[in-house]
């Protein structure tokens, strides 16, 4: 906590406004990322207007992806799904969506508006900061129920992979590992992230509470699996263990699958054969599987 308390002051003395600390780490992390946030950043057109033909009859995976997830990686999973019948939308966040949650959230309602006239079974695959991304899509279905009713009614299925849970500090390793691997850079874009979130309490840690409690304890109450790593330094086990209760308590019929060691986000690579299994498991129960894998 002591080195929170002089980077507040160092901060503060140095005038480094909040804006200025979110442009400093969306700046970096573009650094980082750019090439791949600069084609795979928004709403994929491509992906949502599949033929009027097949929309009719295959049920639809919203996929939210993992900060800075390479077109070739999600790839992967859009294929375990179409596979099985399903067409996919990708919706890939920005950091800004998390470090200023009114941007992501109108960011998330921008999404839901191009879903309204969706008739089709809904199977929301979420990954790391895309967990973060669906709670937004839950506050915003709660916020004006009628707008979205298509949308919340059609959620049939829910996966959640590598959510970040537990404290701030795993939120702002989160944060950190996101934008870069090395070590020493890590470090510092933590205590960096700890410090914006002490700034910024009011927009964005009471933002953070509002949307965790929202779909930790006021999810659709329909088949789950969850998914998470003893090894995930993003995930602290207490509070997984507390989400998966708070599910079971809604209702929600839930798998969860917990490996010894795979890397955050990385679990379909890890892990492939029980990770289409899982999925396929779920998924079953629901639908008619004929997997083409």
């Amino acid at each position: 906590m002591m080195e929170l308390f002089f980077l507040s002051v160092y901060l503060y003395r140095n005038r480094v406004t909040i804006y200025k600390l979110i442009m400093i780490l969306k700046q970096f992390h573009r650094s980082l990322y750019i090439s791949e946030l600069g084609k795979h950043a928004s709403f994929s057109q491509m992906e949502a207007k599949t033929s009027a033909k097949e929309s009719q009859v295959k049920p639809i995976v919203i996929m939210l992806p993992w900060l800075g997830a390479s077109e070739k990686a999600t790839e992967k999973y859009a294929q375990l799904y179409r596979s099985l019948g399903f067409n996919v939308i990708k919706k890939d966040s920005e950091m800004t969506d998390f470090l200023w949650p009114k941007k992501g959230f109108e960011n998330c309602k921008n999404f839901l508006t191009q879903l309204e006239d969706n008739t089709q079974p809904i199977v929301v695959h979420s990954m790391s900061i895309g967990c973060y991304f669906y709670s937004l899509m839950l506050l915003a279905m709660e916020n004006e129920p009628e707008k979205y009713a298509n949308v919340a009614k059609n959620i049939q299925f829910q996966v959640c992979d590598s959510p970040v849970l537990g404290t701030l500090k795993e939120m702002a390793f989160g944060v950190s590992s996101m934008v870069t691997n090395n070590s020493a850079m890590r470090a510092l874009m933590k205590m960096v992230t700890l410090g914006y979130f002490s700034l910024s309490k009011p927009f964005t840690v009471k933002y953070y509470d509002t949307v965790i409690e929202l779909i930790k304890y006021r999810c659709p109450a329909v088949p789950s699996l969850l998914m998470t790593s003893k090894n995930d330094p993003m995930a602290c086990p207490e509070a997984f263990q507390s989400f998966v209760k708070a599910w079971e308590d809604r209702g929600c019929k839930v798998t969860t699958k917990i490996w010894e060691k795979s890397e955050h986000a990385r679990h379909l690579h890890n892990h492939p054969n029980e990770y289409k299994a899982l999925i396929t498991d779920l998924l079953k129960v629901g639908f008619k599987i004929e997997s083409k894998l």
